[in-house]
Formats: structure tokens, sequence, C-alpha cells
């Protein structure tokens, strides 16, 4: 979505059609400094980390383990910042399901 983007503003880098005016806040918000700030490391570190966490916490030798408490406040933490990794990726297919749209109408 984001290389479509960068080709409907002729901008020629997916990093400068997301800091167009248009683009919800949480969006330049996750995307700023490409993603060198803490709400953008915060969405990779929940892509990444998700996974292994759950898997982690669902083995039999950390049901009990006395880190588990920790693992469940990590396990929310992660999974927080996966849901607005979520509706970043939703907006951008939005907007360029939108966009392909108007483009088919114009021809």
């Amino acid at each position: 979505a984001t290389q479509v983007i960068s080709f409907a503003a002729r901008s020629g880098h997916w990093k400068s059609a997301v800091k167009d005016p248009g683009m919800p806040r949480l969006l330049q918000t996750i995307f700023s400094n490409g993603f060198y700030n803490p709400v953008g490391a915060w969405v990779v570190l929940s892509l990444f980390g998700l996974p292994a966490v759950l898997g982690l916490r669902s083995t039999p030798e950390f049901v009990a383990h006395p880190m588990a408490p920790v693992l469940d406040v990590l396990l929310v933490f992660l999974a927080i910042g996966r849901a607005l990794g979520a509706a970043a990726e939703l907006v951008l297919v939005r907007r360029t399901a939108q966009w392909l749209v108007a483009l088919d109408k114009s021809d």
C-alpha cells in the first residue's frame, strides 16, 4: 500500500506521502522520523514481540512460573501496540483502495 501511495503522490518515497496533511495524526506519529520515535518503536516492537511472548506464555513451563504476571502485563502492552499498527495498516489500505477506485472511475 505504501508503494502505491508513493506513486500516487509522485513524491518518490512513501515517508513523504505519509506526511500529507490529510493523513491521520496517529499515522503521522507512528511513521514520523522513520519509526524512530516512541510510538513507532512500540508498534514495531509489538509486531515482532507479540508472537514471541504469546508463544512463550503458552508453554507449560510458564503457565505457573513466577514471571507469568510480568509476561501478562507485557502481553497487554504488546497487544495494544499491535492494535495501533493494525489500525495504521487499515488506514493505508483504505486510502489506497479509495485512490484505486477513483483512478478507475476517471478512465
